[in-house]
């Protein structure tokens, strides 16, 4: 079966690329320049920027700003992180190079959007048996209604997903492959662009990534001496415990309460103290921030002890992989992004339940370990800090989805075409 599984983007991978870049470019360029100007101008701000896409505007006005700079000094003046904005700084140099409108970035929002469904399904064909059908498991993460909202604006989302996408095949790969040492430096390119598009797009999730790389290749470690059942839960809690200690971004409204004790235990207590500080720091910014809004949940809460964060962890994944929730669903002043949230939720339920079926019937092989570990991770670090659910729902896209297209691939691949019985999960761990 491994015999048949595609790894490198061989003809059939670049006529689908090609295909889903032509389609988006078409597709995208239609709501710009043509729907939300002339059929739907109740739904246009700008340049074909849709209301309510504060961020892309304010994303517009920095691009221009250093356009401006950039028409004086040329590209010396030029940055890809612009005031901390990389979508920014790439809008920046598109606007130099062809004119200063929104449209011109619609190449590369396709591009990157295309390339990711690209990787989806590269990854789909490693978990599974490869199969032609495998193009319709990753439609829905291709078409989904809400990728509108930050494909037509152009946002980070696109180049995010692409970045979290190629570091979860890089480590699905080492899974297919552990035991072939050429596959290794393929691995280390993925990862190594992956990990680029993630720190251009979100600096602050690079530590998570690098976090769950640690846990992905401490299960791989464990399945190669054949005991990993109970060192993957001890190393996943060692991970947990890694990844409170890494993430956060930069704060600098708080100091410590106590000073540090002196020597290895007085830097180890300050790293701690520091990072946490950071994450609770960042949850509270959210909440003041959200506060006002509708879709706001859990904004009066506040961390202020590892117990507070490890207590809300249920909470949190609750609300990352389930809000908004079904009694939101048909409210009577719903706008329409809502109902159309509403509608993708329950594809999401249905997903669940097909994934949690899954599971219990024992379908599904080793290689999908890396995919739930950076799925599970990264919603539930988003969970944890994000109260907005409009923005959570945005953040977490990437990852949500990787439990819709695996029930899909699953239902795609040939066993289950051809009536056979797939491969079970514990007798793949006994191998």
């Amino acid at each position: 079966m491994t015999g048949r599984w595609v790894r490198k983007l061989n003809e059939s991978d670049i006529c689908l690329f090609g295909f889903f870049f032509i389609i988006f470019c078409f597709y995208l360029g239609l709501i710009q320049l043509v729907l939300l100007p002339f059929v739907f101008p109740a739904f246009h701000e700008t340049s074909g920027i849709m209301k309510g896409a504060s961020d892309t505007l304010y994303f517009h006005g920095l691009a221009l700003d250093l356009l401006e700079k950039m028409n004086i000094h040329g590209w010396d003046a030029w940055q890809i992180n612009y005031k901390g904005q990389s979508p920014a700084g790439i809008a920046a140099a598109f606007y130099y190079i062809f004119t200063p409108r929104p449209f011109v970035l619609i190449p590369f929002t396709a591009f990157a959007h295309s390339l990711s469904g690209v990787m989806l399904l590269k990854t789909m064909r490693l978990i599974f048996c490869d199969s032609r059908l495998f193009f319709f498991a990753v439609l829905p993460f291709l078409l989904m209604p809400s990728t509108t909202v930050w494909l037509v604006n152009f946002h980070r989302d696109p180049y995010f997903i692409l970045g979290f996408f190629m570091v979860i095949y890089a480590h699905t790969l080492l899974f297919s492959d552990s035991g072939r040492f050429s596959k290794k430096g393929e691995c280390l390119l993925w990862f190594a662009v992956g990990g680029f598009l993630v720190w251009l797009a979100r600096p602050y999730a690079l530590d998570i990534i690098a976090v769950l790389s640690v846990v992905s290749l401490l299960c791989l470690g464990f399945r190669i001496r054949n005991s990993w059942v109970p060192k993957m839960v001890i190393s996943i809690f060692i991970s947990v415990i890694l990844l409170f200690l890494v993430m956060g971004s930069e704060v600098k409204r708080i100091k410590m309460a106590d000073p540090p004790r002196p020597g290895i235990t007085g830097m180890i207590q300050g790293m701690v103290e520091k990072k946490f500080t950071a994450f609770a720091k960042d949850r509270d910014r959210f909440n003041r921030l959200t506060e006002a809004t509708g879709s706001s949940l859990d904004t009066d809460l506040g961390f202020f002890s590892l117990s507070d964060v490890m207590a809300y962890v249920p909470r949190a994944l609750q609300i990352a992989l389930f809000a908004p929730f079904p009694g939101t669903w048909f409210e009577k002043d719903a706008s329409i992004f809502k109902r159309g949230a509403a509608m993708e939720m329950i594809l999401f339920y249905i997903a669940y339940g097909s994934f949690f079926l899954m599971c219990i019937r024992k379908k599904l092989t080793i290689t999908v370990v890396p995919a739930l570990i950076f799925a599970l991770g990264l919603v539930l670090f988003q969970g944890l800090v994000v109260s907005n659910v409009g923005a959570l729902y945005r953040m977490r896209y990437g990852a949500i989805m990787i439990f819709v297209t695996l029930p899909l691939a699953y239902l795609c691949s040939e066993p289950v075409k051809a009536g056979a019985k797939p491969v079970k999960i514990i007798k793949s761990l006994e191998k």
